[in-house]
C-alpha cells in the first residue's frame, strides 16, 4: 500500500557529510587564493605596514635612491613573496578552521552534556 523509502529511516552521519563539504570549500579557497595571490590581484601582505615600519638605526649611515635600487633583485623577492603567501593562506586557515570545527567545538560541546547517572 504505502511503500517506505530506506534511506529516509537511516540516521545521517552529520560529521562525514560535514566533511566532504568542507573539503569541497576547501578546494574553492585554494583555487581561489592561487588564482588571486600568486598573478598578483590580492597582496595581503601590503595590509600588514611591514613596509612602514622604522628599522633604520638611529644615525643612518646609508643614503640610497632609486638608482640605487636593483630591480631584478626587488622582483625575485615580489615573487618569492607571493609564493610564501600563497602557500601559507592556501593551508593554514583550512588547517585551523579544520580543526576548530571538527575538534575543539565537538569536543566544547561535549563538555555542556550533563553526566549520566548509574
Amino acid at each position: 500500500m504505502h511503500e517506505v523509502n530506506r534511506d529516509m529511516l537511516t540516521p545521517m552521519n552529520y560529521r562525514r557529510g560535514l566533511q566532504r563539504l568542507y573539503l569541497a570549500l576547501t578546494v574553492v579557497w585554494i583555487a581561489a587564493v592561487v588564482l588571486t595571490v600568486l598573478p598578483g590581484r590580492w597582496r595581503p601582505w601590503l595590509a600588514l605596514n611591514i613596509w612602514e615600519m622604522d628599522l633604520r638605526p638611529d644615525a643612518p649611515t646609508l643614503t640610497a635612491s632609486l638608482a640605487d635600487i636593483d630591480e631584478v633583485a626587488t622582483a625575485a623577492l615580489e615573487v618569492h613573496t607571493r609564493r610564501v603567501w600563497t602557500i601559507g593562506l592556501s593551508l593554514i586557515p583550512p588547517i585551523l578552521v579544520y580543526l576548530f570545527v571538527f575538534y575543539i567545538a565537538p569536543w566544547l560541546y561535549r563538555g555542556f552534556r550533563p553526566k549520566a547517572h548509574n
